[in-house]
């Protein structure tokens, strides 16, 4: 019986960690690549989602070992507003859908609509 328990906890951290993993690669798509040139500001709000993405799992992971530290009011507020950064970004694929500058882009500054 314990073991059935464990199990199913397994299964919930793996597809939580997963949906995770996923909103933050969606947010890097959308808010890091989607609007910076290669260069230091990319790499710089790069390993500033990676290191709220640390964050977000410490906590989770702490919380879980009992352990209650400072981190984790961090953990909290960056799950809520990851939460709804992605559910504005996902409204917010409608229309741009509609309007065609959705997976037909062609990358960063070189759109045939800028006149070059």
């Amino acid at each position: 019986m314990v073991a059935a328990g464990r199990s199913i906890v397994s299964v919930f951290v793996l597809i939580f960690a997963g949906g995770v993993l996923l909103a933050h690669y969606y947010l890097w798509r959308r808010l890091v690549r989607g609007t910076t040139g290669p260069g230091r500001l990319r790499v710089s709000l790069t390993l500033a989602l990676v290191l709220l993405l640390a964050v977000l799992m410490g906590t989770f992971i702490g919380s879980r070992l009992g352990l209650e530290s400072w981190i984790a009011w961090a953990g909290y507020v960056w799950l809520a507003v990851m939460f709804y950064l992605v559910i504005i970004l996902a409204v917010l694929e409608i229309p741009r859908a509609v309007v065609g500058g959705g997976a037909a882009q062609e990358g960063f500054g070189t759109s045939a609509r800028c006149g070059a």
